[in-house]
């Protein structure tokens, strides 16, 4: 559907929980956002990390002190560095889906995609005219998933995703607005899954 300029009024006035609009020095649009929603995901990473870091202690202690298999076999090096290494990745995520902040910079050329974790930044930039289209897509509450979740992607010569596992009204919003932006069409997904 295309969004109209009378749309991007009202939705000035509902802005989701987790957003800013602010408007810079040269007059571009900055979008700055905030991961709020899927709470019960992010406490469920948090319990499973807890639980695996006791794990992975306690196998790391068993193999400095020649603990054994069930089997009777030496606990081998390399499963400490399995359980170390799934770690290090839940703690990745963990850090990303708690701390991560973004920030949607609408230029005139450019849609530029800043994503900060604590000390750490990247960028990336989209062609405004490259950009067909923006979609809202299920992406959670499906099958084993308990779960509902929506993310949104631009659809252009490269595609990208923008959010992913958000609360409906988070890539609604965002995908009306930078749809308006990009002068392109906005396919929304059903509310629920």
């Amino acid at each position: 559907m295309k969004i109209t300029a009378q749309d991007i009024q009202n939705l000035a006035k509902r802005i989701p929980a987790g957003f800013q609009l602010k408007t810079a020095a040269d007059g571009t649009y900055l979008i700055y956002h905030r991961r709020t929603g899927m709470g019960c995901m992010n406490d469920f990473v948090l319990i499973f990390w807890a639980v695996w870091l006791c794990g992975s202690a306690s196998l790391l202690e068993r193999y400095l002190n020649g603990g054994t298999t069930e089997g009777g076999l030496p606990i081998s090096i390399w499963s400490v560095i399995t359980y170390w290494l799934v770690e290090l990745i839940v703690t990745g995520l963990l850090l990303y889906l708690r701390f991560s902040r973004k920030i949607y910079r609408l230029e005139k050329d450019f849609l530029v995609v800043e994503t900060r974790i604590l000390l750490l930044k990247w960028q990336r930039r989209i062609k405004r005219e490259s950009i067909r289209r923006l979609v809202q897509y299920i992406d959670g509450g499906q099958d084993e998933d308990s779960f509902p979740s929506w993310g949104l992607r631009i659809e252009s010569r490269v595609n990208a995703h923008l959010l992913y596992r958000q609360p409906y009204p988070v890539s609604h919003w965002l995908g009306q607005i930078l749809a308006y932006w990009a002068d392109a069409t906005f396919v929304e997904a059903p509310m629920g899954p």
